[in-house]
């Protein structure tokens, strides 16, 4: 739990959007994925690079994306 509140404190809004854009098709329809912001996310280990150019979430990414979706409905309650 600590390394995933850690990982949510580093991130910053691009970052937020990006890792929520790599997690789910609906973010993802929104626009095109920052790479400034994903490699951020590399950076924080949330994401990686497949050698054709395409990210993806790490394990402890997709913990942190759903961290964020549960954060953000509280707040919407």
């Amino acid at each position: 739990m600590e390394e995933l509140l850690r990982s949510v404190a580093a991130l910053d809004a691009n970052e937020c959007f990006a890792l929520r854009q790599l997690c789910s098709t609906a973010y993802l329809a929104s626009g095109r994925v920052d790479d400034n912001a994903c490699a951020g996310l590399v950076r924080a280990k949330l994401a990686w690079k497949d050698r054709d150019g395409y990210w993806g979430a790490t394990d402890l990414g997709k913990k942190v994306f759903l961290w964020l979706e549960e954060d953000r409905r509280a707040v919407a309650q």
